[in-house]
Protein backbone atom coordinates (compact mmCIF):
# COMPACT_ATOMS: atom_id res chain seq x y z
CA UNK A 1 0.00 0.00 0.00
CA UNK A 2 1.44 3.39 -0.91
CA UNK A 3 2.19 5.97 1.75
CA UNK A 4 -0.62 8.26 0.55
CA UNK A 5 -3.21 5.48 0.47
CA UNK A 6 -2.20 4.22 3.89
CA UNK A 7 -2.40 7.76 5.28
CA UNK A 8 -5.86 8.28 3.78
CA UNK A 9 -7.12 5.01 5.23
CA UNK A 10 -5.94 5.69 8.76
CA UNK A 11 -6.22 9.47 9.02
CA UNK A 12 -8.66 11.02 6.52
CA UNK A 13 -8.23 14.50 8.00
CA UNK A 14 -4.46 14.66 7.63
CA UNK A 15 -2.91 17.50 5.65
CA UNK A 16 -1.53 15.08 3.07
CA UNK A 17 -5.00 13.59 2.53
CA UNK A 18 -6.68 16.97 2.16
CA UNK A 19 -4.15 17.97 -0.47
CA UNK A 20 -4.87 14.77 -2.41
CA UNK A 21 -8.64 15.11 -2.01
CA UNK A 22 -10.26 12.60 0.30
CA UNK A 23 -12.54 10.24 -1.66
CA UNK A 24 -15.43 8.54 0.13
CA UNK A 25 -18.54 6.44 -0.49
CA UNK A 26 -22.11 7.65 -0.11
CA UNK A 27 -22.38 5.55 3.05
CA UNK A 28 -19.43 7.31 4.66
CA UNK A 29 -20.87 10.71 3.70
CA UNK A 30 -24.26 9.76 5.10
CA UNK A 31 -22.76 8.52 8.36
CA UNK A 32 -20.88 11.82 8.71
CA UNK A 33 -23.71 14.20 7.80
CA UNK A 34 -27.10 12.56 8.47
CA UNK A 35 -27.24 14.02 11.96
CA UNK A 36 -26.83 17.51 10.47
CA UNK A 37 -30.36 17.04 9.10
CA UNK A 38 -31.75 15.22 12.15
CA UNK A 39 -31.79 12.01 10.08
CA UNK A 40 -34.75 13.33 8.04
CA UNK A 41 -33.06 12.50 4.71
CA UNK A 42 -32.08 9.03 3.58
CA UNK A 43 -28.67 8.33 2.05
CA UNK A 44 -29.76 8.94 -1.54
CA UNK A 45 -31.58 12.20 -0.70
CA UNK A 46 -28.62 13.54 1.24
CA UNK A 47 -26.18 12.76 -1.60
CA UNK A 48 -28.49 14.45 -4.15
CA UNK A 49 -28.78 17.54 -1.95
CA UNK A 50 -25.01 17.75 -1.49
CA UNK A 51 -24.37 17.28 -5.23
CA UNK A 52 -26.99 19.86 -6.23
CA UNK A 53 -25.55 22.59 -4.03
CA UNK A 54 -21.95 21.83 -5.04
CA UNK A 55 -20.81 20.66 -1.60
CA UNK A 56 -19.47 17.39 -3.09
CA UNK A 57 -18.80 16.05 -6.57
CA UNK A 58 -18.74 12.58 -8.08
CA UNK A 59 -15.52 10.82 -8.99
CA UNK A 60 -14.47 7.21 -9.45
CA UNK A 61 -12.70 5.10 -6.87
CA UNK A 62 -9.95 2.66 -7.71
CA UNK A 63 -12.50 -0.13 -8.14
CA UNK A 64 -14.52 1.87 -10.70
CA UNK A 65 -17.44 2.50 -8.35
CA UNK A 66 -18.83 6.00 -7.93
CA UNK A 67 -17.23 7.84 -5.03
CA UNK A 68 -17.47 11.42 -3.88
CA UNK A 69 -15.14 14.18 -2.75
CA UNK A 70 -15.61 17.54 -1.05
CA UNK A 71 -15.42 20.69 -3.15
CA UNK A 72 -13.30 22.84 -0.86
CA UNK A 73 -13.86 26.59 -1.41
CA UNK A 74 -16.18 25.89 -4.35
CA UNK A 75 -19.60 25.94 -2.70
CA UNK A 76 -21.19 28.49 -5.03
CA UNK A 77 -24.81 28.04 -3.96
CA UNK A 78 -24.30 28.41 -0.22
CA UNK A 79 -24.54 25.88 2.53
CA UNK A 80 -26.00 22.45 2.06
Amino acid sequence: MSEETDDMKHNPTSRKTRSLGYVFSSGVFYASHARDFDFKLNEEELIKKALNCGFISECFGTNGKIKYKYNYNQNKKGNI
